[in-house]
């Protein structure tokens, strides 16, 4: 039996990835979305409602609901410019037609760091309570990395061997240290400053954690956000006070601590930018996981 589904909503950064794709497999399965594996690309197939993936692709619940109650991990998926087909071992097939779905822009748009955004931003992070749920429990050599990565200059072998430290540290299918790295990293695009990473850093992480993390971290680099990071942008840009506190709690929605670590990382990076060497508001939320 063959369901064909013809409305939905998707990154405009997949029609790149169905381009040079043919065919994958499942890869993951959530309770409300599912990871396909192409062979350089991941794609996250979710409801409608939920906040759309950098790689993402919503369809409406009554249809991911009925993919999920019968495709399995390793089932085949062949991909075309113009539809996605999902062939279930159940025996059901369901076509995507994703040539008719609509396009969401996840491009990161880079802005000017001027003094007052950056402490527009900074302010409105520091109201965000996220000492409350950081993921990762932070060793002695934790404590020191965002130390090193505020002092060394972007690019200098000392910073990069911080950066790393974080790679995959931590549970999870977005491990915390990892979740630390995005916010920092996203920060930096965002407010145009040179960090001295490259694709060569992306490669060493690809080596090192989770083929999820990997995804998100190869599209930051690569200038493609999700949905509550092109909000925060967009807060920004026009120094909307209240819609950046709106788009901060969504971010701490993400996973079970994966939001709050990404504003911590996001902390570390305005710091960063401003020139800061300490910083006492990252100092609490690191130390109160570090007992």
């Amino acid at each position: 039996m063959t369901i064909s589904i013809s409305s939905g909503v998707m990154s405009s950064l997949l029609p790149q990835i169905f381009s040079r794709s043919r065919n994958g497999t499942v890869h993951s399965l959530f309770e409300q979305s599912f990871n396909i594996k192409f062979e350089e690309d991941l794609v996250n197939v979710n409801r409608e409602g939920n906040q759309l993936s950098s790689f993402g692709v919503n369809i409406p619940e009554s249809n991911i609901k009925a993919i999920l109650s019968t495709i399995s991990v390793g089932d085949l998926v062949k991909v075309s410019e113009t539809k996605m087909v999902i062939y279930s071992r159940a025996g059901m097939i369901f076509e995507l037609e994703t040539d008719k779905f609509s396009i969401f822009d996840t491009t990161l748009r880079s802005v000017d760091a001027t003094p007052n955004r950056l402490s527009f931003i900074y302010h409105v992070l520091q109201q965000s309570s996220i000492e409350s749920k950081i993921g990762l429990h932070f060793t002695q050599q934790d404590r020191e990395n965002p130390g090193t990565l505020l002092k060394e200059k972007p690019g200098s072998q000392s910073f990069l061997l911080a950066l790393q430290h974080f790679v995959g540290r931590g549970m999870g299918l977005t491990p915390s240290g990892d979740d630390i790295l995005m916010g920092f990293i996203f920060m930096q695009k965002l407010l145009s400053y040179e960090s001295g990473m490259t694709l060569s850093f992306v490669d060493f992480i690809s080596q090192k954690t989770t083929a999820i993390s990997v995804a998100y971290l190869k599209n930051l680099f690569n200038g493609y956000i999700s949905e509550c990071f092109v909000d925060f942008e967009k807060a920004v840009v026009e120094e909307d006070y209240i819609s950046l506190q709106t788009t901060v709690e969504t971010i701490k929605t993400i996973g079970h601590t994966s939001g709050f670590d990404t504003l911590l990382g996001m902390s570390l990076g305005i710091s960063k930018i401003e020139g800061k060497t300490e910083d006492s508001f990252i100092w609490k939320a690191i130390q109160y996981q570090s007992f």
